[in-house]
């Protein structure tokens, strides 16, 4: 999570029920070594992304520094597949810092 100068980060507005029903497919679809039902739920997450909107608010409920260091562990836990490890390297280098 990257604040900006006004302290505040963008949030990707999904549709609650849709999203969380798509991500237990997704983590089912994952134990059970579902490649068809991973594409599809990946599918569903795209097209849900470009219905959406981009909100911002505060990190109230989950303060900017506990994120990233709660990222960080897990990206060191759980390294990204070489294919996307440059894509996941770029977050949050899109924005220049504020001076």
């Amino acid at each position: 999570m990257k604040l900006d100068e006004v302290k505040l980060t963008e949030f990707l507005m999904l549709p609650a029920d849709e999203a969380k029903a798509i991500i237990a497919t997704l983590k089912q679809a994952e134990k059970t070594n579902d490649i068809e039902a991973l594409k599809w739920g990946a599918r569903r997450i795209v097209w849900l992304d470009d219905a959406s909107e981009i909100g911002s608010g505060d990190d109230e409920f989950y303060p900017e520094r506990l994120f990233n260091i709660a990222w960080a562990k897990e990206i060191e836990s759980d390294p990204p597949p070489e294919s996307i490890s440059t894509t996941i390297a770029k977050i949050g280098q899109d924005k220049p810092e504020a001076v």
